[in-house]
Order: structure tokens, then sequence, then C-alpha cells
């Protein structure tokens, strides 16, 4: 079954779709406690910038810090199914201190009953051709499958960032199809759909999703060639043809302060979501 969950940079999030590395205004703890407010039972956290553990790539926080956070999510009725690891580089040359950093979070997160964890597989640098990009990415991540194996998590990477493979959803259902492993999945998220073949791409990527991100449009938005990346019927109706059974993550992308403003965006864009979900 579908269920709507948020992404905890939702609560964090900059005008300029940054994220900061602390919010001097919201705790880990007010993050989770806003989720419930909002009538929603699932978390998405992140690993960096988001104002959470206090560390920095390539450090990891501890188990026990892991374990505490948990902890308040139970106690707040509100799980946490997935963890995104975006910070290193499995582009870099320094492949070993990449690998082992989400080697590490996949330990942490296999520790407190983690289904998913969303990885970013890096930008190339200028210097990196797309030949050397993609075997680059293919050879660490196949490295990695079998830490995901041995922890019994499959990676999930998304169309992000702007640089390939990860942006070119081509290379990136060539890299699922070549590694071939259920440790190897995928994160669908409007947002970073190309515009004018929105649709066709999610569908080509729906079979190997394990974890889904929908971001509600902002002001202009559904006008022009974005449109297309908010056919959110499309979208729900494709994940359940593939018997999709996991979460959507609401990434609030508009203003998110005052905080009643935003709890009253989430709890409307669940009901929205939900809504399709029984009707679909």
């Amino acid at each position: 079954m579908i269920k709507v969950g948020v992404m905890v940079c939702s609560y964090y999030l900059l005008p300029d779709l940054s994220l900061p590395k602390t919010a001097s205004d919201i705790s880990l703890e007010d993050a989770i406690r806003l989720t419930r407010e909002s009538g929603i039972s699932a978390i998405e956290l992140q690993d960096y910038r988001s104002g959470l553990f206090g560390f920095d790539f390539p450090k990891v926080p501890t188990g026990k810090v892991l374990r505490e956070i948990k902890e308040v999510a139970d106690s707040y009725r509100v799980k946490i199914p997935t963890i995104s690891v975006m910070a290193g580089n499995l582009l870099a040359p320094d492949g070993n201190v990449q690998v082992n950093y989400i080697r590490r979070w996949l330990a942490l997160a296999a520790d407190i009953g983690i289904k998913v964890v969303k990885i970013n597989v890096g930008a190339k640098s200028d210097e990196l051709g797309n030949d050397a990009a993609f075997e680059r990415a293919r050879g660490r991540l196949l490295k990695l499958v079998r830490y995901a194996e041995e922890y019994d998590i499959p990676l999930a990477p998304e169309l992000w960032p702007a640089s390939y493979p990860t942006s070119d959803p081509v290379a990136m259902l060539t890299l699922l199809k070549n590694i071939d492993s259920p440790y190897f999945r995928f994160t669908s998220d409007n947002f970073v759909l190309p515009p004018d073949w929105a649709v066709t791409a999610y569908r080509l990527m729906a079979p190997y999703t394990a974890n889904a991100h929908i971001s509600p449009p902002r002001k202009g938005d559904l006008r022009g060639p974005t449109k297309h990346r908010y056919q959110f019927k499309d979208f729900i109706r494709i994940l359940k043809e593939n018997h999709y059974d996991g979460h959507i993550m609401i990434e609030w992308r508009s203003s998110n302060r005052p905080l009643e403003k935003l709890i009253e965006g989430l709890r409307k864009t669940k009901d929205m979501l939900e809504g399709i979900i029984s009707s679909s």
C-alpha cells in the first residue's frame, strides 16, 4: 500500500532550495512533532546540512545518536522508513572514502530498522568525461550493492544532482539494468523529471522504485513546460501498476515560515495525495 510521509528538508528549506547546516528555530524533535501535527506518520531523515546531527562528511553520527532519534520518533508514533545519504560524491577520485561513508550509513540504518537508503551518486568534474563518469559510478555502486545486500537495505538514488549520469534518465535506467540487483533501486521524484517527457520517464523508472518524493507545485509551476512534472494522478497510477509498497515523501519547496503555514500546506498535500491513492 502507498503511504504518505514527509522529507525532513521540508522543515529547513531555504528560499534558494539549499539546506542550512543548522536551523536555529527548529530541532529534529520539532520536525518529528510537526510531522505528527500535520497528520503524517512517517519522515525521511537526511545526513547532510539538515540541522540534525551536527557533523559533516566524512564523519557519521554514532549508533546511540540514531537510536535516540528513533526513540523520539516512536514517542510521536512517527516512522522513519528512509534515510537520505547525500554527502560525499561517488564520482570523486577518493573512491574508498566515498564508498565507506555510505557503507557506514548502511550499518547505522540497519541498526534502527531503516527500509531504504537514498544516496547521492554525485557530480562529475569538468575533467571527467561521460564515459569515465558512468564507469566510475558503476564500479563504485557495484561495491556498495554488496554492502547493501549484507545489510538487506536497497540503495535508491534519484535524478539528482544535475550532472551525468544522475540527471540523465536513460543513463540511470542503463545503470539500473546493468547492475541488475534488488539492492540497487531508484527514488522517483517528480521535481527532477525531464519536463518534456515527465510521465514517460516516471513510467520507465517505476519498476525500480523503492522510494518516492512528491514536490507540490509552487506559483507558476503549472504553467509552461514544467506542468508535466505535476501530473500526480498519472504518477500514483503508475506506482500502483508496478505494485509499489512504500511511502511518497512530501518535499515541500514553497515558503515554510511561519510553521503554521507549513503544517497547513503539508496537511492539504497529504489529503490530496491520499485522495488520489484511494481513488486511483
